[in-house]
């Protein structure tokens, strides 16, 4: 179950770098969810605390070996894989070790006031219900390759939890001391930051990711492209939204055109607009059409992105189009920057992240029309 925790969230924060804001604002429903009504029990001791966790983590441990098979479906080298993860052990008992301290969740004797008593199997399995809602959601973005690796790595994380409740079956260590640590909403939401921002999670996602990629995790790229399957996870979410921002109207329309033959003047040629002002596309009715529909696709790339079919079908959008307009396809590898500085003028500027996204995703784009044949 430790090395399942480190493994879903560097997938997770390499992706999405909120997450822990995410998981700790969702900690209350789940205390709230697992308490015991009417029973109250004493709140440990730090040495009684101490002994239980170590207990657990140990139990845990003992489950890696039957459950780390599940990674067969994503390598053929999974024991090389487990070494990735071996090295980053540091990590949880860096943030185990953070959180315990800061948190106050023990007393220093066994005379602890009464507390509430939680259901400790409630709390996993609410846990692994919230953690499932995420790992959905985040599915529905990805690609069919990394969508195979997060669902390997949530097989895995219930492969653990079930070993480790069949471990438990005649109850906890918690159970058998008689006291459960007190874990107050506020102080552990305030520690759960403050631990997991302490690690520099983007660096140590980039050297797992960089170990994985060495233990047959990324033997397959993209065919045709050459690009490793872990570097094509797109942030589609973020990109959607960038879309909405731009609202296309006579007003703006242009705007794409103006900056892609100020960026590119060779492209103008296609066009028949060689030698015009570039400003004076702003007023042309040919270029208000031309840019509504070519933005229009542009905007449709992040909602079909991961549908194979869908992404085809959107691609042709831009293939049917240019085809109508006599714009080579081979250079559609050219219009990425005149796209963003569109995007930077009419959709409330674009962040470095967007920026990537956009970049990656078109790269993407131009990677398949070309393996597709049609240029």
């Amino acid at each position: 179950m430790c090395r399942a925790i480190v493994l879903l969230s560097l997938v997770v924060v390499s992706i999405y770098g909120d997450v822990f804001d995410q998981v700790a604002s969702q900690g209350k429903s789940v205390l709230n969810g697992a308490y015991i009504r009417g029973e109250t029990v004493r709140q440990c001791s730090c040495s009684e605390q101490t002994q239980c966790v170590e207990n657990m983590k140990a139990q845990a441990l003992e489950c890696i070996d039957p459950c780390w098979r599940q990674f067969t479906q994503v390598t053929d080298r999974p024991d090389d894989l487990r070494k990735c993860f071996d090295t980053k052990d540091h990590l949880l008992q860096n943030f185990l070790s953070c959180f315990e301290s800061n948190v106050e969740a023990c007393v220093p004797d066994q005379n602890g006031p009464s507390i509430q008593k939680v259901n400790i199997t409630e709390i996993l399995r609410l846990t692994e219900s919230r953690l499932g809602q995420k790992k959905d959601q985040l599915s529905s973005t990805l690609v069919a390759p990394i969508k195979k690796i997060v669902d390997a790595a949530g097989d895995f994380a219930l492969c653990l939890k079930t070993c480790f409740l069949s471990k438990n079956a005649n109850g906890y260590c918690f159970d058998r001391v008689g006291c459960q640590p007190m874990v107050a909403e506020t102080k552990a939401k305030k520690s759960f930051k403050q631990c997991t921002r302490s690690i520099n999670w983007k660096k140590e996602a980039g050297e797992l990711c960089d170990c994985a990629v060495k233990a047959g995790l990324n033997e397959a790229t993209w065919p045709g492209i050459g690009i490793p399957l872990l570097a094509m996870v797109v942030n589609t979410e973020l990109l959607k939204k960038h879309a909405s921002e731009y609202k296309v109207c006579r007003e703006t329309a242009g705007e794409y055109h103006r900056q892609l033959f100020t960026l590119h003047p060779e492209l103008a040629e296609p066009y028949d607009a060689e030698g015009l002002d570039p400003d004076s596309l702003l007023k042309s009715q040919k270029f208000m059409m031309y840019g509504s529909a070519e933005l229009n696709c542009f905007f449709r790339l992040p909602a079909v992105y991961g549908d194979e079919r869908q992404w085809r079908s959107t691609l042709g959008c831009f293939k049917d189009h240019y085809s109508d307009v006599g714009f080579p396809l081979d250079q559609f590898n050219k219009v990425t920057d005149a796209f963003l500085a569109a995007m930077k003028k009419h959709a409330g500027g674009v962040t470095d992240e967007q920026k990537k996204g956009w970049e990656e995703l078109l790269e993407k784009a131009y990677a398949d029309m070309k393996s597709w044949g049609w240029f």
